[in-house]
């Protein structure tokens, strides 16, 4: 994680702390408001600001079509043009999207001075506002730092690296799903043993075992050791894992041998490629990992 990424995900998160029991707590002034209405409403502010601070925290750094997408979502009537606007309302008067209709359903809209009658009410105002500045001051500093994640900036050897056991994550399920489509269960991955060299030193080793071993590696063992030790930890545990992973996957045959223990519609085209693409991201990986820390 850059440290761009980590100063802004770090303010992410604790706007997300502080806003999730404001937002609770927001009860309607307007008696004619739809408790289920409410609600719904209500959750859908909650998801889509959880899923815009999941995604400032994503590893390899965040994508920017998706925030964008989710502040669009939080602050920008569909009517109103794509996120980021020229200028960001601030205002929790004027703001759309599903952070305006939560205002409006509950009846805070300020200029409604009938509805805010009570101490009850200026405190849900208040808090409505309160949560509003969270939301807006986060879309803003997004604004502010929108430049750094944008597609084609040069980013951090660390980031790069992150975003490509992404993708090797991506090519073990796509791999899955492809054995999954020829009728090659979980089940059968789990008693298919692999036909691997003996210097290798893999035995034994079960389809599923091999894939589960790479999908836990990239999408757990591998960000942790990165966020954790960065570039020390490449050398030391990356590298050989990576260069363990992507020996068993080359060596696998690539057609049907009668007496091989890999069941024939292991070999369907779709196999095959997906099987080509997880041992060309694993190469890519290796030969960047290599490029950083070897």
């Amino acid at each position: 994680m850059s440290t761009a990424q980590a100063s802004l995900y770090a303010t992410a998160k604790e706007a997300l702390d502080k806003s999730l029991p404001l937002l609770d707590g927001l009860s309607p002034s307007n008696p004619e408001a739809e408790p289920e209405e409410v609600a719904a409403i209500k959750a859908a502010v909650k998801n889509q600001l959880t899923d815009v601070v999941n995604e400032l925290g994503f590893v390899g750094g965040p994508r920017s079509a998706r925030v964008n997408q989710y502040f669009g979502l939080l602050l920008i009537n569909a009517d109103s043009g794509a996120f980021p606007p020229p200028t960001l309302i601030t205002d929790p008067a004027e703001i759309g999207g599903t952070l305006g209709k939560l205002r409006d359903v509950l009846g805070f809209n300020v200029s409604n001075k009938g509805v805010v009658n009570s101490v009850g009410d200026e405190q849900g105002l208040s808090n409505f506002r309160i949560l509003s500045d969270y939301v807006t001051s986060l879309a803003q500093s997004w604004i502010n730092n929108l430049a750094l994640f944008e597609p084609g900036v040069a980013q951090p050897p660390l980031v790069l690296l992150s975003r490509q056991l992404s993708v090797v994550a991506e090519s073990v399920s796509d791999l899955r799903s492809a054995l999954d489509s020829v009728f090659v269960s979980q089940a059968e991955r789990q008693t298919t043993r692999l036909p691997l060299p003996e210097h290798l030193a893999l035995e034994g080793l079960s389809l599923e075992d091999l894939l589960s071993e790479i999908e836990n590696f990239v999408t757990n063992e591998g960000p942790r050791l990165l966020q954790d030790a960065g570039a020390i930890a490449i050398a030391v545990s990356i590298i050989p894992l990576l260069r363990r992973f992507l020996d068993a996957i080359s060596h696998l045959p690539k057609s049907f041998i009668p007496s091989s223990p890999l069941p024939q519609a292991f070999f369907a085209p779709r196999v095959t490629e997906a099987l080509a693409r997880l041992e060309d991201e694993l190469k890519s990986t290796l030969t960047l990992s290599e490029s950083v820390g070897g």
